[in-house]
């Protein structure tokens, strides 16, 4: 028997962490290390696109980053 994972839920307006995943990303909020933060400061949704999807919005200076994440990169 195979348990699996619910997804979390989140509302709009909710404020919620980013998991950073490569290295690359972490280079471009912090020093690289092994105690580099993963998950960088929370962020508001703005949408939910679907049930697993959703739209945050993201300050000007990461802009270059896309602003839709799946759910298991974000937490309360």
């Amino acid at each position: 028997m195979i348990k699996k994972d619910k997804l979390a839920e989140f509302q709009v307006g909710d404020f919620v962490y980013v998991k950073v995943r490569s290295m690359k990303d972490v280079y471009r909020f912090e020093r690289i290390s092994k105690l580099s933060p993963r998950y960088i400061k929370p962020f508001e949704t703005v949408e939910r696109i679907d049930s697993s999807t959703y739209r945050l919005l993201l300050p000007d200076h990461i802009s270059d980053i896309h602003s839709v994440f799946h759910v298991s990169s974000l937490r309360n």
